[in-house]
């Protein structure tokens, strides 16, 4: 499993092909690899759509829910680190307002 593992995060870290990055984001998650920090990789990849990096963390939140919080302010931190971008600012405001809705008491 330790070798899936590596292969999978160097896909994640390396890869600039947004099919090899899903193929093998479908493959942890159809062997329910539960490590957030795996795919947090996978959201930072600069390789990813706006639309992908969305697509990727809804899936990541459906799948592992009990990291909700800790994905949605991930994503909005790599939205927010491409301020250049004014729409990428507000995808940055909406996910830290999912995870304020995770646990508005945090």
């Amino acid at each position: 499993m330790e070798s899936f593992l590596s292969r999978i995060e160097n896909i994640f870290r390396n890869s600039t092909s947004s099919d090899e990055l899903f193929d093998a984001f479908r493959d942890a998650i159809n062997t329910h690899v539960s490590d957030v920090d795996l795919y947090k990789i996978l959201i930072g990849n600069p390789v990813l759509s706006a639309d992908e990096i969305k697509m990727f963390t809804e899936k990541i939140v459906k799948e592992i829910p009990n990291q909700a919080l800790n994905t949605y302010m991930w994503t909005a931190n790599v939205f927010g680190h491409q301020k250049e971008d004014s729409e990428k600012l507000e995808d940055a405001i909406r996910y830290f307002q999912k995870s304020l809705e995770c646990e508005p008491t945090n």
